[in-house]
């Protein structure tokens, strides 16, 4: 006996009503993907696999992926974002100790550290440019009079060469 049999046979109702529906897989798929959202079954990367799929492999556009789900475009291309980015943020959550099952919201929070962590390091990398010039002013110098003495090679060549030849 299932659960909710149980529970019904303890009220003491012997039927229910139901409706049953004449839908597409596609259909009761997406109904069923939004109601165990609802329900908080799905974690955000979960359902991100799902979005991501319905959309790089079927082909569906962001707009209807939104009506289907109840979604905004935005959430749906967030949603894409967390499962495409999933093992930097699954890293991220087991190196804080953070639970496996991730949130929206969790998720959110997670990408937006990854991104200063990223920026932080763009940043240092930018503080080292001034080794990388002193690198290129000594090529310059090392380079410098191969160049021109090839330039005033070119020079002595095109004013020799007349207007009517090229």
């Amino acid at each position: 006996m299932s659960r909710d049999n149980w529970k019904n046979s303890l009220v003491g109702w012997k039927r229910l009503r139901a409706w049953v529906l004449d839908v597409d897989e596609d259909y009761a798929r997406a109904f069923n993907v939004r109601k165990n959202r609802e329900r908080g079954k799905i974690d955000a990367i979960k359902f991100g696999k799902i979005l991501y799929e319905e959309h790089k492999d079927k082909g569906i556009p962001i707009s209807n992926l939104a009506k289907k789900f109840g979604l905004h475009e935005r959430n749906i291309y967030r949603y894409i974002e967390f499962y495409e980015k999933r093992e930097a943020i699954m890293d991220y959550a087991k190196q804080h100790g953070l639970q496996t099952t991730i949130t929206f919201n969790k998720a959110r929070q997670i990408l937006r550290e990854l991104k200063k962590q990223e920026k932080a390091e763009a940043e240092e990398k930018i503080e080292e440019k001034p080794e990388t010039e002193k690198i290129v002013e000594e090529m310059v110098e090392e380079y410098a009079p191969a160049i021109e003495k090839r330039l005033a090679c070119l020079s002595v060549i095109l004013s020799n060469v007349s207007m009517e030849t090229l």
